[in-house]
């Protein structure tokens, strides 16, 4: 669709996966289509590193992927002092198309630090998000917890049709239990 050419991810659950980045999908550089996925039951997970774990279920980088009738549900980073961010998709310079996607029941938890975007994480992205519904995330951090449900930081996006319901933000200090 698009005139977009790329690899094409199609009718399968993604579970299991555990990474600092990308536990369940992980896209660099590349524009694929995913469609009719399950991505489910990812773990973010630091292994030692240092530095920002992020997307437990996808984490796109420089990509226009298209995302369509996708569910991205219960993925889990939970972790001790970092910064946590997209507990369900995590977007770095990217402008994905999603259509019918779910992102619910997803959390993005540390015990110090920095804790953003429960369900969906953006930095620096453009995505086009239709029929897009954004449910039950959590982002919880002891000191600073932002965007329960969504998370945008020098971002800009276009919701349509979509619903944004239930979502939370906890904290020390914690802003835009649905939005932020």
């Amino acid at each position: 669709t698009g005139g977009q050419t790329g690899p094409v991810l199609e009718g399968f659950t993604v579970t299991g996966g555990s990474a600092r980045i990308g536990a369940g999908i992980l896209i660099q550089h590349a524009s694929p289509t995913l469609r009719h996925l399950w991505v489910t039951g990812n773990t973010g997970d630091p292994g030692g590193v240092p530095g920002t774990v992020g997307g437990a279920g996808i984490y796109m980088d420089d990509s226009k992927a298209e995302i369509d009738s996708v569910v991205v549900h219960d993925n889990l980073i939970m972790t001790g002092a970092t910064a946590v961010s997209g507990g369900g998709i995590q977007m770095v310079n990217a402008s994905p198309v999603l259509t019918h996607v779910v992102v619910s029941w997803n959390i993005a938890s540390c015990l110090e630090g920095t804790c953003q975007g429960g369900g969906i994480h953006m930095e620096g992205s453009v995505p086009e998000m239709l029929g897009v519904v954004v449910s039950d995330n959590v982002a919880f951090c002891s000191d600073d917890a932002a965007g329960g449900g969504i998370y945008a930081s020098g971002s800009s996006f276009e919701l349509g049709q979509a619903a944004i319901v239930g979502n939370l933000a906890t904290a020390g200090s914690a802003r835009g239990g649905g939005v932020y």
